[in-house]
C-alpha cells in the first residue's frame, strides 16, 4: 500500500505543477487549468484513502 501512496501523491505534485505551469502560460497544455486542479485534487485523495488503508491494516 506504501508504494501505491507514495505513486498517488507523486502523480499528484505532478498534475499540481502541470496545473500551475498552464495557468502561467495562459493557455491550455492537453487540459485547462481547472482540469488539471481536479485531477490533481483526484489523486490527493487516493493518496489520503491509500494512506489510511495502510494504517488501518498494519492495526489488524
Amino acid at each position: 500500500m506504501k508504494n501505491l501512496f507514495v505513486i498517488a501523491l507523486i502523480i499528484a505534485v505532478i498534475t499540481l505543477v502541470m496545473g500551475v505551469i498552464t495557468q502561467i502560460v495562459g493557455h491550455s497544455l492537453i487540459i485547462s487549468a481547472a482540469g488539471w486542479n481536479e485531477l490533481t485534487q483526484t489523486f490527493l485523495l487516493f493518496s489520503a484513502v491509500f494512506g489510511i488503508w495502510d494504517i488501518v491494516r498494519k492495526k489488524e
